[in-house]
């Protein structure tokens, strides 16, 4: 089969997994390792089992969804989270947590055992578990005093099996409450046919299904509020098996220093035009700061003369010594940049507008000369068509300056940055 690596998901519901939807268990295992084999890259390994009473202590730094695997010729898939963590001393580890994705089913009161023996027959390879619960609904008029609505949660090994059921039920949902509405009496609607025996037909258990609930929850938020997992915060680490368990270190509060690499590029361009990667033009330089330490990559094929070693201070602050690489053209420009990532291996790179400028301009440069970023480096566009990896993390200072006010920016010109920064990231109280 052919193969490419693809950037993580951005975003999306519960059940949509790019990786893995609609492919064997033999095609599934084969990109899961593809991404192992990216994060060791990058020296993130897994836990295996941690010895007893003696965690494996780290800061998280980033969590993905993934999907696991059992042994043996009848495997299984079960979805489950990579989580990215960064030690004391700043090495790095990874602990995957496997967790069931779920959704809850309302139905007509009454018919909760019903559907429940319905939904074990019928997706019996499909379903992990079946259970009634209660639990509070908003939209019920007297939640307030405690009022709660019973639901029938539903468990599955991972999100595929959980997209395939939900695919059964939601036509009879909608046609439902389509239903409920024209009669308008939607809260108190009960179908016609109020056979309540075990024996009831498909048709007959559908009319009963009236709403599906948290089903749109992306996998790794459901996995982290459920779990209570926050990224930024120190946790002690067991693995035992497919058993993962973190407990929060509350004790723990100064952060470990991840790698950080701020980059930029200048690019070519036609004249009074846009730089256009597609129509020829090509990236001139790219210089970067990585922990106070500045480079400065030349593409010699635009540049006529081979640049020494500068240093550049605004301020005494920032200190700006570089380092620079003449490369003979741009083809050795992007390769001397993607080896240095892997070399350094930062946890944060930090970008102005990278997501709609920068990267791209690389990637469509990179894979001009037959280069697969993605496969290099990990960093390509998920279906948000925003940039990213698993094992690190992308911040596009553009994203925060886009929602500044006037005063926002006023209050940078006056203070700089640096002094305003506090101010600027404490939350809007609309005085």
């Amino acid at each position: 089969m052919t193969w490419a690596l693809k950037a993580p998901p951005g975003g999306g519901k519960q059940g949509a997994n790019p990786y893995f939807d609609g492919l064997s268990i033999e095609e599934q295992e084969d990109i899961a390792n593809k991404h192992i084999e990216m994060d060791e890259k990058f020296n993130f390994y897994r836990l295996k089992n941690t010895p007893q009473n003696t965690p494996e202590t780290g800061w998280l730094i980033n969590m993905h969804t993934t999907t696991i695997f059992t042994e043996g010729s009848n495997k299984r898939a079960f979805s489950a989270l990579d989580m990215y963590f960064l030690r004391e001393n700043g090495s790095h580890f990874k602990a995957t947590m496997k967790y069931e994705p779920y959704f809850y089913i309302a139905v007509t009161e009454g018919m909760e055992g019903v559907f429940d023996q319905w939904v074990k027959n019928k997706f019996k390879s499909e379903v992990s578990a079946v259970s009634v619960i209660e639990k509070e609904d908003l939209d019920l008029k007297n939640h307030l005093i405690g009022l709660k609505r019973t639901l029938v949660k539903i468990e599955f090994p991972n999100t595929n099996d959980l997209m395939r059921v939900r695919k059964v039920l939601m036509p009879a949902i909608k046609r439902n409450q389509d239903e409920a509405k024209t009669k308008a009496i939607y809260e108190v609607y009960k179908p016609e046919n109020t056979n309540t025996s075990n024996k009831m037909n498909n048709d007959e258990v559908l009319e009963h299904v009236l709403d599906i609930r948290e089903y749109d929850v992306p996998y790794h938020i459901r996995t982290a509020i459920d779990n209570s997992i926050t990224c930024g915060l120190w946790y002690d680490v067991q693995v035992r098996g497919l058993s993962t368990t973190l407990t929060h270190r509350e004790d723990l509060e100064e952060r470990p220093d991840p790698v950080i690499m701020a980059f930029d590029i200048e690019c070519t361009k036609q004249d009074l035009k846009f730089p256009d990667a597609d129509n020829g033009d090509m990236v001139m330089m790219i210089s970067y700061m990585l922990d106070n330490q500045g480079y400065l990559i030349i593409n010699r094929d635009v540049v006529s003369a081979d640049i020494e070693d500068f240093e550049y201070t605004p301020k005494p602050d920032y200190e700006g010594p570089f380092i620079v690489w003449n490369e003979p053209d741009e083809r050795a420009l992007l390769q001397r940049f993607f080896d240095h990532i892997i070399e350094v291996q930062p946890t944060i790179l930090v970008t102005f507008n990278g997501d709609f400028f920068d990267w791209p301009f690389i990637d469509k440069r990179a894979a001009y000369y037959g280069m697969n970023m993605t496969e290099q480096i990990g960093f390509g566009k998920d279906n948000a068509d925003e940039y990213k990896s698993r094992h690190a993390i992308h911040m596009d200072a553009f994203s925060t300056v886009g929602g500044w006010s006037v005063e926002d920016m006023l209050l940078v010109s006056v203070y700089g940055m640096h002094a305003s920064a506090p101010v600027l990231l404490l939350p809007h109280t609309g005085v």
